[in-house]
C-alpha cells in the first residue's frame, strides 16, 4: 500500500493509524482581519470515499 492509496482511498481509521499527521482543513472568513472562522471543514478520510 502506498501513501497515495491511503490518501485517496483509505478509511478514517486507516488514515488516522498510518498517517496521523495527514489532514486538510478549509476555513472561510468574511474578511482578512477576522480571526474566528464562519465555516470550517476537516478532511481526514480518503478523498474518493
Amino acid at each position: 500500500m502506498t501513501y497515495a492509496a491511503l490518501v485517496l482511498l483509505g478509511t478514517t481509521q486507516a488514515v488516522k493509524r498510518l498517517l496521523p499527521q495527514a489532514e486538510v482543513i478549509f476555513e472561510y472568513r468574511n474578511s482578512d482581519s477576522v480571526i474566528e472562522y464562519q465555516d470550517r471543514v476537516e478532511y481526514r478520510a480518503g478523498f474518493f470515499l
